[in-house]
């Protein structure tokens, strides 16, 4: 907490909350005493508390009166969230919840998701997607998905229903960022496939190194698939995509995408069942670790705290350019691209 110069109100007591894990804002919060004069934080006086609240000491100044002591009272609204954008997709006694992480993870890395349906069948796995077996064919169920975290479970997502059935339709499941760190492995950013290109675009904050790899995942074997289009934010024709069909999983690989840019990806998918339309749209943006469609602050104070870590599940945006350890490179790639931002 400190202050804030706003224009037309003085200084104002500002406070701000970030993730532990990520440095992502959580929280920014103004107080503007009435006499628009010089009001500012000096302290959070306790952390969360009753009510999920903090309080913060500082000075204000009211019309009509001197500077005075202030505690200010804040509900915190930035823990642990829920699971956003929460779909089912019907399976042969089965089912399969897909879901985006929440929107705050309370500044502690989320370490795995569970999925409940009526009647108790629980799931849990590292990312989206999950699947729930053992239901029965023709039966509605509701499912919710909940994140957990060092400090525990957080709340259920807002329900959906499915029904399962014996021969499901073809259905695209999720989309992944695959790339490869050095010895460290192969990491996949999960893509929210949901969002059009000129939303709010899951961020590939990854150097391109042997080109971007998106991984298509549907829930039964892909036969054949057609003429793959990668077009940019202005529907215009940007790289060269080739692909593998490796049973339900496609492949695709884009080269000559420049950083900085928005891609969207389309193709029709064949299988046993019929033919889906597959399409995602992702950003790509080097040293946006925060995903917030802008290097920011925030981008570079995230790789600092991950400075000489070996990359792993939780940690691996960080590592921008891809060498199996998140180190000064890093940081000097994404301080070069501060104040960039998508078109």
């Amino acid at each position: 907490t400190g202050y804030s110069t706003d224009p037309g109100q003085g200084t104002n007591i500002r406070t701000i909350k970030y993730a532990g894990g990520s440095g992502a804002e959580l929280m920014n919060i103004a107080f503007n005493g009435s006499a628009d004069a010089g009001d500012a934080g000096y302290a959070v006086v306790t952390a969360v508390g009753p009510g999920n609240s903090i309080h913060v000491l500082g000075v204000a100044t009211e019309a009509g009166k001197p500077n005075a002591w202030v505690v200010r009272k804040i509900n915190d609204d930035s823990g642990l969230g829920a699971p956003t954008a929460v779909a089912a997709i019907a399976g042969n006694t089965q089912a399969t919840i897909t879901f985006q992480p929440p929107v705050s993870d309370g500044g502690s890395q989320v370490v795995s998701y569970t999925v409940t349906c009526t009647g108790g069948f629980p799931s849990s796995a590292a990312a989206s997607p999950i699947t729930v077996t053992g239901l029965m064919n023709g039966t509605n169920y509701s499912c919710s998905v909940n994140a957990t975290n060092a400090n525990g479970p957080g709340p259920a997502s807002l329900p959906v229903t499915v029904t399962p059935i014996l021969t499901p339709a073809l259905a695209l499941l999720a989309v992944k960022s695959r790339k490869t760190h050095g010895g460290a492995g192969t990491f996949d950013l999960i893509v929210n496939h949901t969002l059009p290109i000129d939303g709010l675009v899951t961020v590939e904050p990854r150097t391109i190194g042997a080109g971007h790899r998106i991984v298509f995942q549907f829930n039964d074997a892909v036969t054949s698939i057609g003429t793959i289009s990668a077009t940019d934010a202005n529907s215009m024709p940007i790289g060269v995509a080739t692909s593998i069909i490796a049973g339900s999983n496609v492949d695709v690989t884009l080269t000559g995408v420049p950083d900085n840019q928005r891609v969207r990806v389309s193709f029709f998918a064949t299988g046993a069942n019929g033919t889906v339309n597959a399409t995602a749209s992702v950003g790509y943006l080097v040293g946006d670790v925060t995903n917030s469609r802008m290097v920011t602050a925030a981008d570079i104070s995230g790789v600092k705290m991950h400075m000489l870590q070996s990359v792993n599940t939780t940690n691996f945006r960080f590592d921008v350019d891809n060498s199996g350890s998140i180190t000064q490179a890093d940081l000097t790639a994404t301080k070069a691209r501060a104040g960039l931002s998508l078109p």
